[in-house]
This record gives structure tokens, sequence and C-alpha cells, in this order.
């Protein structure tokens, strides 16, 4: 079981269900654990894998020094619709 560090930045997410909210704490730098055994860090403001490591402790350092890119974020903003609404 995996305990959550002081080290890790939490975001609330709020997820609107038929009317109501349900409020999640996602990760802001999710880890992967790749098949060859190393770590990545992926942001999930900018959606870029920040750090590739083979020590998943090691990620907690690129994690503190990542600062999205505001043209990146531009970019990834503009690359998503919005999804249709229903009135």
């Amino acid at each position: 079981m995996k305990f959550l560090t002081a080290s890790r930045l939490l975001l609330t997410r709020t997820i609107s269900i038929l009317g109501g909210a349900l409020m999640i704490d996602l990760p802001q730098f999710p880890h992967r654990h790749n098949v060859d055994g190393t770590y990545d860090s992926i942001c999930v403001r900018c959606f870029v894998t920040i750090a590739h490591v083979s020590i998943e402790a090691e990620l907690t350092e690129f994690e503190a020094s990542h600062t999205c890119d505001p043209i990146h974020l531009y970019r990834v903003s503009q690359s998503y619709s919005a999804p249709p609404s229903f009135s």
C-alpha cells in the first residue's frame, strides 16, 4: 500500500455526474511504471512526461522543479474541444 507524502502535491478535481459533483483527489504528477522497470512522471496540467528514471523516488526532484510551458498549455487547450451540450 502506498502512502502519500508531503512532497506529493495533490489537485482537487471536480467531476460532474448527473447534476451532482463528486470530489476526488488526483496526483498532479501520476507515475507510470513501465515494462522495463523504469518510471515516468506525467504532469496532468500540460500532459508532458517530465521525467523518466530507474528509481521512483527520484521523480520528486523533477516534479518540484517542473513549470508548465505557457505556449504548450495554450496549444493543448486548443487541441481539445468541449463535449456537446444536451439542452
